[in-house]
């Protein structure tokens, strides 16, 4: 088509394992395949508790019955169907474990948050007045991480996978770790583009 403007690069990255959300979806998948089951949950990013910050949550499956009795509901008393909140942090950033308060700032995973959200913007994915305003936020906690060498503190060590909570929240905190470096500069590149 004659003046169409091509449309930006986009690459998506996966940072699923270093943002350390922990969320699976999980669908009871049975053999009637009930739309539950097949169309999956979903995310949201909004500001559910009205600070100013932008949080993002989860909604999950629920247990159902093969087949399902018309007068039974899906069942979501087992955690591993429960729905994940995520809030952001006063300063911009997200916790370690953004799901407990008590954790710490964790500098890569907000990076990659950034990142995803300023690449969003840009590309005309997100909404530019509600996405923003939460990525300018963030990069503005980001960069208080950023000592006078260059070098980011508040890198987790690294989390593989235990089920015990103290585990995590007691995880090292990293200065000048490269996995926590990158989405900073993933971050800075997609605000100069």
């Amino acid at each position: 088509m004659a003046g169409a403007t091509p449309a930006p690069d986009v690459q998506f990255v996966d940072t699923t394992q270093a943002s350390r959300i922990d969320f699976k979806h999980e669908n009871s998948a049975t053999a009637n395949k009930y739309l539950i089951e097949t169309m999956g949950g979903g995310v949201a990013l909004f500001d559910y508790d009205n600070d100013g910050r932008l949080d993002i949550f989860f909604t999950n499956g629920a247990k159902i019955d093969d087949p399902m009795p018309d007068e039974k509901m899906p069942d979501k008393s087992n955690p591993r169907f429960w729905n994940r909140l995520y809030h952001q942090n006063a300063d911009g950033t997200w916790n370690q474990l953004i799901d407990h308060p008590e954790a710490w700032p964790e500098t890569s995973s907000t990076g990659m948050f950034t990142f995803a959200m300023i690449t969003g913007v840009k590309s005309g994915f997100l909404d530019k007045k509600t996405y923003a305003p939460a990525a300018r936020k963030a990069w503005l906690g980001l960069v208080h991480y950023i000592d006078a060498n260059g070098d980011v503190s508040n890198v987790c060590e690294g989390t593989n996978k235990k089920n015990d909570l103290t585990y995590y929240l007691t995880r090292a905190r990293n200065t000048g770790d490269l996995h926590g470096e990158a989405p900073i500069l993933w971050s800075a590149s997609a605000l100069l583009r």
